[in-house]
């Protein structure tokens, strides 16, 4: 590997967290990508990265990379696109950046290492807020948040599907969802905050709010930038000693890795001094579609309020059956090609109406990927496929098979469904799913096993923990179920698990 050292300084960074050092910051890891070598950014040093143009030297043109595809700026602060052994180092170095930048953006790479930085935002995606009054006729709230929302007059959320707040309470997720802000007095940060009126909980929640802090996301910001770390398409990355203190919406989006993935000192926690227990609103690590393995070590995660891990792969369904060895697919979620299919390939075929297993067999061809269409020719026949929404197709060699979890703490909602060893780590576990969410994900859970675990809930009778492959009884031919989950020698209470009576043969406490 090539050692040459690049450093943002060279092309006109200062690196004091106020001037804008993104062309030099750009320009420096460009350079390292053709030429080879490693990025070497200041310990105890902030860079500061906006979308537009600063604070580059005279000599120095903008860099060749801050262009994206379609003709505008920089979509990440680190963006990096079929490079080869690329390090970006720094030692307690802030990478900070404004909406609507992400953080990374790191498609088809090999062996590409991110060390020693912080992750963070320079106006925060949320903000605080304390309430005045509460109207329960319109369900509205008057607020003072703790920052301004930087907005003029009014903003209008009711055409984002999914905007919300949450409830500053440890005890769950509180999502309240919102359909604008009005502005009340900027100078003090007074807002009118509109709640959708037809969401049952958001209806109770409202009488909450005398009560309790609402964090609310920040106009033009929370919920409107998809993925902070978007590492799709790569083999053997690492990533190690980071903290990651806010990000908008999704955290990790990674997708169709190869080779080992290792996470290391990897934490995702509030701001050290900011007192809003939040890091951001949907997803820790959405990992889907990889067969690489994925090893996270000694890293900490709380602060989110969907998934801290979905570690899984989605759910097709067969659209058509040209024979017993020839099928078509269709990818429900997105109705597009499903770009990770390959031959080789290992799939299950379940009917989740009756909760048969159709068998289980390998992508010997890939025919046809074109529109929704996904034809493929099977290693094996499968004489009992065929069509329907209700015949689901689960890809057992991309939900990221083999992976470890060691010596880590989580507090939040999991999602496992592929073979993984998670060992010596503490889970404040707010819901755990160990299942098949058959609309869109899956496959088949089998091979998990804990050992040396503690979990703890918010109460010691509630059920927290959902194993199960599917809700159809234990009767019937060759029933699909969960296979060889474990828990060994693991501080728990088994009155918080709910386990179907067709999978509990198959979970076990040791």
């Amino acid at each position: 590997m090539n050692n040459q050292i690049f450093t943002p300084e060279a092309y006109g960074a200062v690196a004091d967290g106020r001037h804008n050092d993104g062309a030099a910051f750009w320009k420096a890891i460009d350079e390292a990508a053709v030429q080879g070598g490693t990025v070497q950014l200041q310990p105890n040093s902030t860079y500061y990265i906006a979308r537009k143009k600063s604070h580059v030297s005279s000599d120095v043109g903008a860099s060749a990379n801050m262009k994206s595809t379609d003709g505008g700026e920089k979509v990440a602060a680190i963006v990096l696109d079929g490079v080869d052994n690329l390090m970006i180092l720094g030692e307690n170095t802030t990478i900070l950046i404004d909406a609507p930048l992400f953080f990374c953006n790191i498609n088809n790479t090999r062996n590409v290492t991110l060390q020693g930085l912080n992750f963070n935002y320079r106006i925060k995606p949320f903000a605080g807020a304390h309430t005045l009054s509460i109207d329960m006729e319109h369900l509205t709230a008057d607020i003072v948040t703790d920052r301004s929302l930087q907005i003029e007059d009014a903003y209008d959320a009711s055409t984002f599907p999914a905007y919300f707040g949450v409830l500053d309470r440890p005890d769950g997720r509180w999502h309240m969802f919102i359909t604008g802000y009005d502005v009340l007095d900027k100078d003090t940060n007074t807002y009118r905050v509109h709640f959708k009126q037809k969401d049952k909980a958001t209806v109770e929640r409202v009488g909450l709010l005398l009560t309790t802090r609402l964090i609310v996301p920040m106009p033009r910001i929370g919920h409107r930038i998809e993925r902070a770390f978007s590492i799709v398409g790569n083999t053997d990355f690492t990533m190690k000693d980071c903290n990651i203190w806010s990000v908008a919406r999704f955290m990790f989006a990674i997708f169709r890795s190869e080779g080992i993935m290792r996470f290391e000192n990897v934490n995702i926690v509030p701001e050290p001094g900011d007192n809003l227990p939040i890091v951001g609103w949907r997803d820790g690590y959405h990992v889907k579609e990889n067969r690489a393995k994925f090893i996270w070590k000694n890293c900490r995660a709380q602060g989110l309020f969907d998934d801290v891990f979905n570690i899984s792969a989605s759910m097709l369904n067969v659209q058509t059956v040209y024979a017993p060895d020839d099928i078509d697919l269709f990818w429900g979620e997105t109705k597009k090609v499903y770009a990770a299919l390959m031959p080789g390939d290992t799939l299950t075929v379940i009917n989740v109406l009756t909760g048969e297993l159709i068998g289980s067999t390998s992508v010997r061809e890939v025919v046809l990927q074109e529109g929704s269409h996904n034809r493929i020719r099977l290693s094996d026949p499968l004489p009992g496929v065929i069509a329907g929404e209700h015949i689901k197709v689960c890809f057992d060699c991309m939900v990221a098979p083999n992976s470890e979890i060691v010596d880590c703490d989580f507090r939040g909602t999991t999602r496992f469904r592929g073979p993984i060893s998670i060992r010596d780590s503490h889970f404040y576990v707010l819901r755990m799913w160990i299942d098949v969410y058959s609309p869109y994900e899956g496959p088949i859970p089998a091979s998990i096993h804990f050992t040396n675990c503690d979990f703890d809930c918010d109460d010691d009778h509630d059920v927290y923990f959902h194993l199960e492959s599917q809700r159809k009884g234990n009767s019937g031919k060759n029933q699909y179920h969960l296979n060889d989950v474990l828990f060994d020698s693991c501080r728990l209470n088994q009155a918080n698990f709910e386990t179907h009576p067709v999978d509990k043969p198959y979970v076990r406490f040791i």
